[in-house]
């Protein structure tokens, strides 16, 4: 899947309905597979920053990823390459 663009008005309700999400106003809403994250991306429903990735490949279903939010300590957690998630992207 490739990562697909939200629109700004779908971005917009995302903070404001999300005290505290952090998102940069300059960032891009978009949607797309685990396996499409990079370092630096901001994961909606996570509120967190990317800080790691762990390799993938061949019959590995699942992507380690390490996440922080904004003040806290990093945590890392398993999770499936061809989950959905909505991420923004500077």
């Amino acid at each position: 899947m490739a990562v697909t663009t939200l629109s700004q008005a779908i971005h917009d309700w995302w903070v404001s309905m999300r005290p505290g999400l952090g998102t940069d106003p300059a960032a891009t809403l978009r949607s797309g597979l685990v396996s499409d994250l990079v370092v630096g991306d901001y994961l909606i429903g996570a509120r967190s920053v990317i800080t790691a990735i762990g390799a993938s490949g061949g019959a590995t279903v699942t992507r380690s990823i390490t996440l922080q939010r904004r003040g806290e300590l990093t945590y890392t957690v398993a999770w499936v390459n061809g989950a959905t998630v909505w991420f923004t992207r500077v």
